[in-house]
């Protein structure tokens, strides 16, 4: 879907200055709001800020808590997630350390939400009392029929499929309910959010709740496949948005090689394959870098004790790369061997979402960000394998540069059959 370029050259410097990696001048210094009341404080109502297959994030209504909650009934996967974002915070603090010396010092690793807490067995009760209602795949699919006459048709032709699927939803809706407390990823500035907002959702949709993640897919060139977003909750963005928005090349290669150390430090530092993790770009301001892992917190009082974070200084406007969402994720199988390992990377990687560069690409500034990707991934894939030789072996260090090889290999043949890109 083609969307035409933001509305004044003023919504255009905001969107740059709050995106660009570099520091830019003009920099508007947002002040937090005002420290919540007591009364605030103790309310339990929550807001919907994001949606997923494996659960619904949510912040606390009238509030600036620095802890967002994934709500999710599928509590295996949401352990899951607990264990291996815990696991990739570990190994970004420690790859940003070890990679300093080889990269810009204005190339950082992307960051990771902590964990903060894990509840599990929640009720019905807990839901409705703390204003959290989980919306199913099939109760959103059905949503969608509705605005569609061709859809409602095919829906009456199978009524009897529909029963089905409403007596799962009956029962599904009777399942205990799981809470992964973590660190919540602040929202772009409220200047860029409302530039954003003039340009991609003009009519003010009932879900605009001023919440905005961008999601960099610098691999898809235009917005011809994605239809118009809903919400700002998880903006995709395409190399065409970030370039009408004023974003430069060398820009959107600084954030190319950061998404690059993040994926090489999941691979290489973490061992965990990133199946369907996410990249975004969020805001810094109200950024709590402090956390604990604690599997059975009780979260409420996490919560509560987080009001303290609305107290923090406010730096520059600026954004960073966070990377999140390990819940069908898995560490790479072991013993570690070089065909399982580059197959297990290889089916993780092109399952995702076009947010790294495309490896068909022949010409031109979008083959040029892919060497630069390539080369980024590679340098810090292999100092990471040579910091720990012995887990990955003698010939360790040409795994990295195989699963790249068969990653183009890949997408070349989908180039020449016709394919797109896939979603993951």
């Amino acid at each position: 879907m083609s969307l035409p370029s933001p509305h004044s050259g003023e919504d255009c410097d905001v969107i740059r200055s709050t995106l660009s990696p570099f520091p830019t001048s003009g920099f508007t210094q947002h002040v937090a709001d005002d420290v919540p009341s007591d009364d605030t404080l103790q309310s339990s109502l929550l807001r919907v800020i994001g949606r997923g297959t494996c659960g619904t994030i949510f912040s606390r209504i009238h509030s600036n808590d620095a802890i967002a909650l994934k709500v999710g009934r599928d509590t295996q996967a949401l352990e899951n997630d607990v264990c291996l974002t815990d696991k990739v915070y570990s190994a970004c603090l420690d790859a940003q350390r070890l990679l300093q010396k080889l990269f810009d010092k204005d190339i950082k690793i992307p960051r990771v939400p902590i964990t903060c807490g894990f509840l599990d067995g929640l009720d019905s009760e807990w839901c409705e009392m703390h204003g959290v209602r989980l919306t199913d795949e099939n109760e959103e699919a059905e949503d969608e029929e509705e605005t569609h006459d061709e859809e409602e048709l095919e829906e009456d032709e199978n009524e009897s499929e529909d029963e089905e699927e409403n007596e799962d939803e009956r029962t599904n809706l009777s399942k205990p309910t799981s809470i992964f407390a973590l660190t919540r990823i602040p929202s772009i500035s409220p200047s860029a959010y409302q530039a954003l907002r003039r340009h991609y959702t003009p009519s003010h949709p009932p879900t605009d709740n001023g919440v905005c993640l961008i999601r960099p897919y610098l691999g898809l060139p235009n917005r011809d496949t994605l239809g118009q977003p809903e919400n700002l909750w998880n903006l995709p963005m395409t190399l065409a948005d970030f370039l009408q928005c004023g974003i430069t090349w060398p820009e959107i290669f600084h954030i190319a090689q950061e998404m690059a150390l993040g994926l090489a430090t999941v691979h290489w530092g973490a061992g965990i394959d990133g199946m369907d993790m996410e990249f975004v770009l969020g805001g810094e301001q109200g950024w709590k870098p402090e956390g604990v892992y604690a599997p059975n917190v009780q979260v409420a009082s996490k919560i509560e004790s987080s009001a303290e974070h609305t107290r923090t200084s406010s730096p520059p406007l600026q954004t960073h790369l966070y990377i999140l969402d390990f819940d069908k994720a898995q560490a790479l199988p072991r013993p570690l061997s070089p065909n399982r390992t580059i197959q297990a990377l290889f089916v993780a990687i092109t399952c995702n979402d076009p947010y790294f560069p495309d490896p068909a690409a022949e010409r031109g500034m979008e083959k040029q960000l892919w060497d630069v990707f390539k080369a980024a991934y590679l340098k810090a894939a292999h100092e990471l394998i040579r910091r720990d030789r012995v887990a990955w072996g003698h010939d360790g260090l040409e795994w990295p540069g195989t699963v790249l090889e068969k990653w183009e290999t890949w997408a070349r043949e989908r180039r020449e059959e016709g394919d797109g890109i896939e979603f993951g």
